[in-house]
């Protein structure tokens, strides 16, 4: 956390007062109007059916009361392990981290995809300290609320989550996934099983994983388990999943601080864009990148610099082919071919790396 620079002007004595007003009206049209979306975040809370109270943040459009009978795509969110509390003192812990904090910074949650822009209305709720998972039962009560309290698109709902609420993600997808358009899991806390998958596979969800190669908390293979295992149940769904893994050194908490930025985008959209155009019970796809050229320029293969492994040490190297690019456009998946040499054996490789072990002596 850096100490932010004070924006507000500096007010010198001067003999006419009216400087030092304007000063001050300035400074207030700055604050307020930088609150739009923070100020349509309220606290509310539901009484659930097992007797726990669940304290939620709800977000709604700055214009919610006048549009008229708009419907809006919803978002639920959950948390990670960190800001669990009561639901009612303790509830501003969930708006400093994730989806929560970009609202309170001022995002309006509003985005446009193949020329349609839209607002989502947004329920973050806390999960008591008594839980180290969120209870499936607490999603589910907050849909229910939602269809009967808020104007939602029943076909648009979206579930995402940070670490222990990226697994929960998961958890509540492998039984209830057919309620939701499409979930987001961010560095999902359950690890996966092939029976969690198989389930997880059956509701036919779309699905985006973030994961980072130099998260301390959540290793990259469970993501890399969870979309492999799903896909080989429901080869006809795999056009739906995404799996986008860092590896430029991002920590656990800058994966998920990433991942629910905006800003960030992968393949041309952010996580949000991607959710819009999933509905229950469509077949509708993720926007598309731009089209490449009609002359089309061959992309660049680069597998990096020569490699000197040395036995007695270790026999096995991981080959990274991220320098590659497309001239004319981007590059959308990774081939790797062994062109000569002794035997070795290949190991999981993704988003353009490639592991390589069992080596033996000669040159590949």
């Amino acid at each position: 956390i850096q100490d932010q620079k004070s924006e507000y002007p500096k007010i010198r004595p001067m003999r006419n007062c009216t400087h030092v007003l304007r000063a001050l009206l300035c400074t207030f049209v700055i604050v307020t109007a930088a609150l739009p979306s923070y100020s349509q975040m309220i606290k509310k809370g539901i009484n659930c059916s097992n007797g726990d109270y669940l304290g939620f943040l709800e977000y709604k459009p700055v214009n919610y009361t006048t549009e008229g009978n708009v419907k809006h795509p919803l978002i639920i969110f959950l948390h990670g392990i960190g800001e669990r509390g009561n639901g009612t003192s303790e509830l501003s812990k969930v708006d400093r981290v994730g989806l929560p904090r970009v609202i309170k910074e001022g995002h309006p949650m509003t985005f446009t995809w193949n020329g349609k822009t839209e607002t989502f209305l947004v329920l973050m709720p806390q999960c008591p300290k008594s839980y180290g998972m969120w209870p499936q039962l607490f999603v589910t009560e907050l849909i229910k609320y939602a269809k009967e309290n808020l104007r939602i698109d029943t076909n648009r709902i979206y579930l995402t989550g940070l670490s222990m609420g990226g697994g929960s993600t998961f958890d509540w997808s492998a039984v209830y996934g057919q309620n939701a358009a499409a979930v987001v899991p961010v560095c999902g806390g359950t690890k996966p099983t092939t029976t969690l998958a198989a389930n997880v596979a059956s509701k036919n969800l779309p699905m985006w994983g973030l994961y980072s190669s130099a998260d301390a908390a959540i290793p990259e293979q469970w993501g890399i388990d969870w979309f492999k295992w799903v896909d080989a149940r429901n080869p006809a769904y795999a056009s739906k999943t995404k799996l986008t893994i860092w590896y430029d050194g991002v920590s656990h908490n800058g994966t998920w601080q990433r991942a629910f930025n905006p800003t960030t985008k992968v393949d041309g959209y952010n996580i949000y864009q991607w959710m819009l155009p999933h509905k229950r019970g469509t077949t509708t796809t993720a926007p598309a990148p731009a089209p490449a050229p009609t002359t089309n320029k061959a992309p660049i293969a680069k597998a990096g610099a020569d490699k000197t492994i040395y036995l007695s040490s270790t026999n096995q190297v991981t080959l990274d082919g991220l320098a590659s690019y497309d001239p004319d456009g981007q590059i959308v998946s990774y081939n790797w071919t062994k062109m000569s040499g002794p035997l070795y054996t290949r190991y999981d490789g993704v988003n353009g790396k490639l592991g390589a072990r069992n080596l033996r002596k000669g040159t590949y």
